[in-house]
C-alpha cells in the first residue's frame, strides 16, 4: 500500500564500503510504503557501495551527518558491510546521532555489521539483539544479549544477522514504522501549538520529571523525557497534556487522582531560560 508510510521520515546512516543490498533493500520497502528517506553520511557527494567484494554502485548523499539530528526524523536504519560502520563508529556526530533515536525512543533498524553502531553508541546495555556473528561477543561485552535469529525485535531496536535476512527484515521494518510512528506527526505538531502549549511549558516538563521524577517507562535510558520528547505526545493524549499544565490551564475537577499534585509542583517551576527546540 503505498501511502502505507506517508508522512515518516527516515534516515540511512552509511558511508563508503556499506553493503549494497542492504542500503538498497530497505531503501526501496521503505519507499514503495511512502516513507520519505535521506541518506546521511559522515561525507558530502556520494558514497560507493560494495557488492559482495566488489565495488558496487555509488549513491548520493542527502545530508552530512554533523547538520542533523534525531529529531529531523521518525526512524533510522543502519545497513552493514564491514567498512561502512566501522568508520562511521569513529566519528563521534555519527555516533551521537545513533544515540539520540535511541534515548528518544525512536525506531532504529541495523543489519549484518550495522549494529557496531549501536555498541559504539552504547545503546545495547540491556537488549537483545542479533547481527553478523562475529559481533556476539563485542554486544556481550556492551552488555547486551545476542541472539542468533533472521529478525529480532526488541521494543523499537529491529536488528537482523546478514543480506540472506533482508526479505524478513524490510517486511518487520515497514510493521513497526506503521505502528511505531504515528501517520500525522506534522499535523499533529502543528494541531498541539493550538492547544496553547508553549516551548516554555514543555522545557518546563521536560526539567521537572529530569529532576523530580527520575526515569519511567519500558526503556530504562528512557522516561518521562522521552514521553514529552516524542512528536505528536501532546496532541495525541490531550488529557495528560492538560494534566501537566500549570493549575489556570486545566479544570482540576476532571483530572485523575494524583495529577492535581503533579499540577500544582509543575506550575511552581520558574520559567526556563532557553526555549524548547521546536
Amino acid at each position: 500500500m503505498p501511502s502505507q508510510l506517508e508522512g515518516r521520515k527516515v534516515a540511512f546512516l552509511a558511508t563508503d564500503g556499506v553493503e549494497q543490498v542492504e542500503l538498497t533493500a530497505p531503501w526501496n520497502a521503505l519507499k514503495q510504503a511512502g516513507a520519505e528517506v535521506a541518506l546521511v553520511s559522515d561525507k558530502q557527494g556520494e558514497i560507493t557501495s560494495v557488492n559482495n567484494k566488489d565495488n558496487g554502485e555509488t549513491f548520493h548523499v542527502d545530508l552530512d551527518v554533523s547538520t542533523v539530528t534525531a529529531r529531523d526524523f521518525d526512524a533510522l536504519v543502519l545497513p552493514g558491510g564491514v567498512r561502512s560502520p566501522n568508520k562511521l563508529r569513529t566519528n563521534s556526530d555519527a555516533v551521537e546521532f545513533v544515540r539520540s533515536f535511541m534515548e528518544l525512543d525512536k525506531p532504529v533498524a541495523a543489519i549484518c555489521h550495522g549494529p557496531l553502531m549501536l555498541v559504539e553508541a552504547d545503546t545495547v546495555r540491556g537488549r537483545t539483539i542479533t547481527s553478523w556473528p562475529s559481533l556476539a561477543d563485542e554486544v556481550r561485552d556492551a552488555g547486551g544479549a545476542w541472539v542468533d535469529k533472521q529478525v529480532q525485535l526488541d521494543q523499537k531496536l529491529l536488528t537482523s544477522r546478514k543480506p540472506d535476512d533482508l526479505p524478513a527484515f524490510c517486511a518487520k521494518l515497514v510493521e513497526l514504522l506503521s505502528t511505531a510512528i504515528a501517520p500525522d506527526t506534522r499535523e499533529r505538531r502543528q494541531f498541539a501549538r493550538l492547544q496553547c502549549v508553549s516551548p516554555a511549558d514543555v522545557a518546563q516538563l521536560v526539567e521537572h520529571f529530569t529532576r523530580n521524577e527520575g526515569v519511567r517507562g519500558s526503556n530504562p535510558r528512557v522516561g518521562s523525557v522521552k514521553a514529552l520528547e516524542t512528536d505528536g505526545f501532546l496532541s495525541s493524549r490531550p488529557l495528560r497534556r492538560a494534566s501537566l499544565l500549570p493549575p489556570r490551564q486545566t479544570r482540576p475537577e476532571l483530572l485523575p487522582a494524583g495529577e492535581k499534585e503533579r499540577t500544582q509542583r509543575a506550575s511552581a517551576l520558574p520559567a526556563p531560560a532557553l526555549p524548547y527546540g521546536w
